[in-house]
């Protein structure tokens, strides 16, 4: 049987705001510019790699970055650096406040804390 569809992704609220400032500037019909870069720079993966690294994922951002790289990290070996997941993990997002996120948060209690800094 063909594998199932990786779970859909989650678009921060700031996107959203982006979306509509790119439409407003750029005809997607004649560029492939937007707001946020240009898109014809994208490319699919081809294999699957070995070692994923996330760089400071919802730490100052939206929350949907955690629930993105729960959706993303299963397929390979993690490393997050500078990623506040003593946040996920504590209950410092409340579940019913922020749902999408608590059904996420059990896998972030399989990450092995290497490195830990408190100021």
């Amino acid at each position: 049987p063909p594998p199932p569809p990786p779970p859909p992704y989650v678009s921060p609220w700031g996107s959203s705001i982006a979306s509509f400032f790119s439409l407003l500037l750029y005809d997607p019909l004649k560029t492939t510019q937007t707001a946020l870069g240009d898109t014809s720079y994208l490319q699919e993966l081809t294999n699957k790699p070995a070692l994923m690294i996330f760089v400071q994922p919802g730490n100052g951002g939206p929350v949907e970055d955690w629930i993105n790289l729960s959706n993303i990290g299963e397929e390979s070996a993690t490393c997050v650096i500078n990623g506040a997941l003593d946040k996920v993990t504590s209950g410092y997002y409340p579940d019913v406040f922020f749902p999408r996120l608590g059904k996420v948060k059990g896998w972030y209690g399989d990450f092995e804390r290497v490195f830990y800094l408190k100021a």
